[in-house]
């Protein structure tokens, strides 16, 4: 594994508000300060990846574009977004306190999960996104009744997450 410098080195406060403004900045630094931030990490290009926490777990690349900040996010937002102005806030902290990114291989699950994001959608995809939330709601219960393999597999999903939680 090859590893490049780190392009997100000398990135500023400055650097970030050129990026984003607002709501979506201050959510971001609201995130990073609150430990949202995991397994933060450079792909062998360089490139600024991480896991981010909050209301759900979303992947998150941040790299250089033509010298401008660009980044890539599994939530539905265009554009930058707090997920990745909260990763780039915690680069800038990592750095001021001179602790060095480690490096991630091409098997990492966020590159693969942020790749298929550029997957063109299937007719399910488009399918489902045209529906509301009581309509997906219905369908699931609708398969469930009919499939009992969709009813087990929802049991069994419930069950792991009251485990997890402790309840």
């Amino acid at each position: 594994m090859s590893h490049q410098p780190n392009p997100f080195i000398n990135i500023t406060l400055d650097d970030i508000d050129a990026w984003v403004e607002g709501s979506t900045a201050d959510t971001g630094k609201e995130i990073q300060q609150q430990g949202g931030i995991n397994h933060l990490c450079l792909t062998e290009d360089g490139d600024l990846l991480a896991w981010v926490e909050g209301s759900s777990r979303h992947a998150v690349m941040i790299f250089f574009e033509d010298q401008i900040l660009t980044s890539v996010c599994s939530c539905a937002a265009q554009g930058a977004c707090k997920h990745a102005v909260a990763a780039v806030y915690e680069a800038l902290y990592l750095n001021s306190q001179k602790i060095s990114l480690p490096v991630t291989n091409e098997d990492d699950e966020r590159l693969t999960l942020l790749s298929d994001l550029n997957d063109p959608p299937s007719q399910v995809d488009l399918y489902l996104n045209t529906l509301t939330r009581d309509e997906l709601i219905n369908l699931v219960f609708d398969l469930a009744d009919e499939i009992p393999s969709v009813e087990e597999e929802i049991s069994c999903r419930m069950e792991e997450i009251l485990t997890e939680e402790g309840i």
